[in-house]
């Protein structure tokens, strides 16, 4: 898929907006239908954002996946030893707002961060050698094995858990 591409999915209940590697626009942009976030970090281009609205068209939130073309050892090896690693693995959870929950009547949704979750994906193999490690995330943060031929399931799974996540949250937070 080339830059800026959006692919629109449609369940009963749910509308999921694909886009690759698209810019997120600075703070104090309107959001909209196609983008409904913003940032204040230079870090604003995650190569795939899945933004959820439910079937109102009521923004629940996003969840973005960047790919890291090195081990996971080394993603992380990073991530605690590079600030630029660290800043921008951090910045796609932290540093994102969305006039959709700023604009809420409930103050409660100003506090709400859009961003649920960021999937890393890597495609090496050391899984097992780091796989302590990965398990502690935070930060909304999750490493994700890919690997061509393989069936997907870390990763089918840790979207569906996200996802399910905004959903609960929306229904938390009385979005309708």
């Amino acid at each position: 898929m080339t830059e800026d591409t959006q692919v629109r999915f449609l369940s009963d209940d749910l509308i999921i907006n694909l886009t690759c590697n698209q810019k997120i626009p600075a703070y104090g942009r309107k959001a909209s239908f196609d983008k409904p976030l913003t940032t204040v970090s230079k870090r604003n281009k995650s190569d795939i954002r899945l933004d959820i609205f439910n079937k109102n068209r009521s923004y629940l939130g996003s969840i973005l996946l960047d790919a890291k073309y090195m081990k996971l050892g080394t993603i992380l090896k990073k991530v605690r030893n590079k600030e630029s690693l660290k800043r921008q693995v951090t910045s796609y959870v932290n540093d994102t707002s969305s006039s959709y929950f700023e604009n809420q009547k409930s103050g409660v949704l100003r506090d709400v961060r859009p961003v649920a979750a960021l999937l890393v994906l890597y495609p090496s193999n050391d899984l097992d050698e780091n796989k302590e490690e990965s398990q502690y995330i935070g930060q909304n943060v999750k490493y994700i094995q890919t690997k061509p031929g393989s069936d997907g399931d870390n990763l089918d799974k840790a979207l569906t858990t996200s996802i399910k996540w905004i959903c609960q949250r929306a229904v938390q937070l009385k979005i309708e």
